[in-house]
């Protein structure tokens, strides 16, 4: 169906952006669930929506890695524009992901799932709503917001696993 290769991107993505060896991760995440993507969308609309939101993330992240690899620093304030654009492609990609995952468990007529992606669609939401206020509060107030930080990647963690 394609959920498993849609992990391994994900899992490419999103796991190993933590780490500061990589540069093309989500870059290949990214391409990977693209992929699956497209076998998905056969069984259900919102895989459509995903792929768009997701080519956009991996242009964002190609972009962020070409900086990396070349040391180029576009200064603080286009780094904090390129995380902002790169949260705001991975919300949407997270949200349609859910949708279609509800979608498609509704069609199956399996309650407890369609409960599960609803939950989780919430604290998606949630995540990406305080995420986006770290962001933007963070050239601000940098204390509060290193603070903060803390307790939202605790909570990224929670959402990953």
């Amino acid at each position: 169906m394609g959920f498993g290769i849609l992990f391994f991107g994900y899992f490419l993505t999103f796991a190993f952006s933590i780490s500061e060896v990589y540069f093309f991760a989500d870059v290949i995440g990214g391409i990977v669930m693209l992929y699956a993507f497209n076998k998905l969308m056969q069984y259900n609309r919102y895989y459509v929506g995903a792929i768009y939101s997701t080519v956009i993330f991996t242009l964002f992240s190609l972009t962020g890695a070409v900086l990396l690899m070349f040391k180029i620093s576009p200064g603080d304030m286009m780094d904090t524009a390129l995380d902002i654009a790169k949260a705001l492609s991975a919300c949407a990609m997270h949200i349609f992901v859910l949708l279609g995952i509800r979608g498609i468990s509704l069609g199956a007529e399996c309650d407890k799932l369609v409960k599960k992606s609803e939950r989780n669609l919430k604290m998606t939401i949630a995540y990406y709503v305080v995420s986006h206020f770290v962001l933007f509060t963070s050239p601000l107030y940098e204390e509060v917001a290193s603070y903060i930080s803390l307790w939202v990647y605790v909570y990224w963690w929670i959402c990953f696993i």
